[in-house]
């Protein structure tokens, strides 16, 4: 009897050990198992997870901390003054530009009856400046007006950089959504609108970047330079010889002719009409008389 009761006591132990063993398994199985992910649509996947104004600041913080710049400063020098031979002075002004690496853009000569000048506009290279305005000093003997300015355009050159920066990291994005997640024509078709709009901006900006690279590294020098003369009266600009005005009297003789020849053809109903008045005048005379 013991024994039979040990027995059922043991078949009732391995019963129950079982079931347990069984529901932490279904249990384990079910927490491990993860669920499909729903495919991402096109839609979504172009919001890039942040908008443009976030990534735009999380990329100047880096550029900040990694590429310092130069500063970008636009200088522009204008000065008139007195010299006393203007074309040695304009000669000297064309040697010193080439030594400073510079060039002449426009040169504009004017004559009056009180002074000759020169209206010149240069390019020189930022950095050769101060020296290039020291040696102007020499050819001066009475200055009007020097005016300098100078434009700091360093935090519009950083920030367009930073944007440029941001609008080809953008770009390179919506490629590899066009390449790997674009599934539907329309699809293809709105990732390619996006890459070509981002890139037009990307051009403007490149472009805005040159512009400023080429005006910080050559500045821009006007200069207006005259030379006082004494007063003379304004000479007639042409006199003519007998000869040509007897040669003027006869062509204006045969014009005349002309006129008057033309003028007798385009009246010549009016002179028909004289004509035969005058030509039967006496008949016409006598019909009255009677």
């Amino acid at each position: 009897m013991k024994k039979l009761l040990f027995y059922v006591w043991g078949l009732l132990l391995f019963v129950a050990c079982s079931s347990e063993s069984r529901g932490d398994f279904d249990y384990t199985k079910e927490m491990t198992t993860e669920p499909a992910m729903a495919p991402m649509g096109l839609e979504e996947d172009l919001e890039l997870e942040m908008n443009e104004a976030e990534y735009d600041q999380s990329s100047q913080d880096d550029l900040a901390q990694n590429s310092p710049m130069d500063r970008k400063i636009l200088r522009t020098v204008e000065s008139r003054f007195q010299t006393k031979n203007l074309s040695a002075t304009t000669a000297y002004i064309d040697q010193l530009t080439k030594q400073h690496k510079g060039f002449v853009s426009s040169m504009n000569h004017t004559n009056s009856r009180y002074e000759l000048n020169n209206q010149m506009n240069l390019s020189i290279p930022a950095e050769n400046l101060d020296v290039f305005l020291d040696g102007l000093k020499s050819q001066s003997i009475y200055t009007d007006y020097t005016r300098i300015n100078a434009k700091d355009v360093t935090e519009e050159f950083f920030d367009i950089s930073t944007r440029l920066k941001t609008k080809k990291e953008v770009r390179d994005r919506y490629v590899d959504i066009l390449r790997n997640r674009a599934q539907t024509v329309e699809d293809i078709l709105n990732a390619e609108e996006k890459i070509r709009n981002i890139q037009e901006e990307i051009e403007s900006i490149e472009g805005r970047i040159k512009f400023l690279n080429s005006r910080a590294a050559m500045s821009q020098v006007r200069l207006d330079l005259y030379e006082k003369i004494p007063y003379t009266e304004q000479p007639d600009r042409y006199s003519t010889t007998f000869f040509s005005k007897v040669k003027s009297s006869f062509v204006n003789g045969w014009e005349l002719i002309q006129e008057l020849v033309i003028g007798l053809i385009a009246i010549w109903p009016l002179i028909i009409i004289i004509g035969l008045i005058i030509y039967f005048r006496r008949k016409i005379f006598g019909i009255f008389r009677k």
